[in-house]
């Protein structure tokens, strides 16, 4: 939760579009943490992945992009958080375990043999 203005907060949208949006077949999470507490903003659950993943009348498994508009709504979401700074050293250790947990029991990634990967900056 550093202290963010509106050229960090545009850069941290930025970041995250590049990861997930129209082109790229990727969820992602928005993790924030600071010396205090750790909040999952855009976790693999959020609504704008709901139709990221779905079983056609095959029953096959088929994979879709975010649309255009949900990739904007989770730029928007991100660009327009509010960051705050409380004293402290950031507890990094905590928010990597809120990571990982998040990655078991959200996402199922081990179980579904998915590629994980964290960002932090």
């Amino acid at each position: 939760f550093n202290q963010c203005g509106p050229s960090q907060s545009e850069f941290w949208a930025e970041m995250f579009s590049s990861i997930v949006g129209p082109q790229n077949y990727v969820r992602a999470a928005w993790i924030r943490f600071d010396a205090h507490q750790t909040l999952i903003d855009i976790p693999f659950d959020h609504p704008v992945y709901d139709q990221f993943s779905v079983y056609d009348d095959s029953a096959e498994y088929v994979q879709s992009p975010l649309t255009a508009f949900d990739a904007s709504l989770l730029y928007h979401q991100i660009r327009d958080s509010v960051f705050t700074n409380s004293a402290g050293t950031p507890d990094l250790q905590g928010a990597l375990e809120a990571a990982y947990a998040h990655f078991e029991i959200v996402a199922e990634s081990d179980r579904l043999s998915r590629i994980k990967k964290i960002v932090i900056v």
